[in-house]
C-alpha cells in the first residue's frame, strides 16, 4: 500500500507533528509513505517523495508545515479533480492523508468513502484518510 500525505490552507500548529505521527504510523504498518510538496498544486506538479524516519526528524519543533501548503483552483473543475485523480493513481497512491481545514476538505478529490469508514480527526480536524483498503490505525485490514 502506499499512502500520500499533503497540507493545505494556512498554516497551522501541529501540521507538522500530524505529518510525524502520519509517517511514524505508516512506516511502523508496513506503508509505503510519500509526501507531496506545496499541497493540492504539488498533485498537478507531482512534487511527490518518499517520507522516511530521517526525513521526519525533528521536525516537530519547525513552524509551518515542512511539505508547503497551497491551494489549487484545478481542485474545484470537473477537468482539475479527473487530472488529480490520475495523477495519484499513476504514482500508485492508493490513499490521501489531508492536513488542513474545511477548505481542504471541500477541495479533496471525489473518491467514495467506504462503508463503515470513519474519519480520523484532530481536535482541530485536521486528518482524514480514504480511501484505503486498510486503515494505518487499525490492526488489521479492513
Amino acid at each position: 500500500m502506499r499512502m500520500g500525505v499533503l497540507t493545505s490552507g494556512g498554516d497551522a500548529p501541529g501540521m507538522n507533528a500530524c505529518i510525524r505521527s502520519v509517517v511514524r504510523t505508516g512506516l511502523e504498518r508496513g506503508v509505503d509513505v510519500v509526501g507531496i510538496r506545496r499541497g493540492y498544486a504539488g498533485i498537478y506538479d507531482e512534487a511527490i517523495e518518499p517520507l522516511t524516519r530521517p526525513s521526519i526528524v525533528n521536525i516537530v519543533q519547525r513552524g509551518g508545515t515542512v511539505l508547503g501548503t497551497s491551494r489549487s483552483p484545478r481542485m474545484r473543475t470537473e477537468q482539475g479533480l479527473a487530472e488529480a485523480v490520475a495523477i495519484l493513481a499513476r504514482h500508485g497512491i492508493d490513499a490521501l492523508v489531508l492536513i488542513g481545514g474545511d477548505g481542504t476538505f471541500q477541495a479533496a478529490p471525489p473518491w467514495k468513502r467506504p462503508a463503515g469508514r470513519r474519519r480520523s480527526a484532530s481536535p482541530a480536524r485536521s486528518t482524514t484518510t480514504w480511501p484505503a483498503p486498510m486503515s494505518p490505525w487499525a490492526s488489521t485490514p479492513r
